[in-house]
């Protein structure tokens, strides 16, 4: 170790400098580190490894009624353990830049079907995202020219566990 007893005031600056930039290289260098390890997405696993967790939250199309316009859809939480049934009927449909259809006619789901938002794109399968603002339920799908918004009024809803 150095006598810092014999350095000169502008030597010891020096000294302490380079301590300094020497710490905020190693800094940088390991907050840069963390910051990738911490962000990294897990390896995505083979089916056969083990089970798969499923979505937090998912939409069941289970009937639609074409007199009234209703459409009968469970909202199911698997984290809460609550599901909730939805009557709604369709504000309009709107696909990519085209002129919106309005009316309780003009929405188009598909009887049976299980919507499952993908709102992030983690998982394969086209954006999706399903959503509740009062009385009001959003779906849209898909991006760019081909991207799908239909807006439903929500009649009732009714939790069932």
């Amino acid at each position: 170790m150095m006598d810092t007893s014999e350095l000169t005031p502008r030597k010891r600056f020096s000294s302490n400098v380079r301590w300094f930039v020497l710490g905020l290289v190693f800094g940088t260098v390991l907050s840069a580190v963390w910051a990738r390890y911490q962000y990294r997405q897990p390896a995505q696993t083979p089916l056969a490894a083990g089970p798969t967790q499923e979505p937090a939250e998912s939409y069941q199309v289970v009937g639609h009624e074409a007199s009234s316009g209703d459409w009968v859809i469970i909202a199911v939480n698997r984290e809460e353990g609550r599901r909730v049934q939805i009557t709604a009927v369709c504000d309009f449909y709107s696909w990519g830049d085209r002129e919106p259809v309005k009316g309780a006619s003009s929405c188009d789901l598909l009887v049976g079907r299980t919507l499952v938002p993908n709102r992030l794109g983690t998982r394969p399968g086209e954006f999706l995202d399903v959503w509740q603002l009062g009385d009001t339920l959003f779906i849209t799908q898909g991006k760019g020219p081909d991207r799908v918004h239909q807006q439903f009024t929500v009649r009732s809803a009714k939790v069932l566990r």
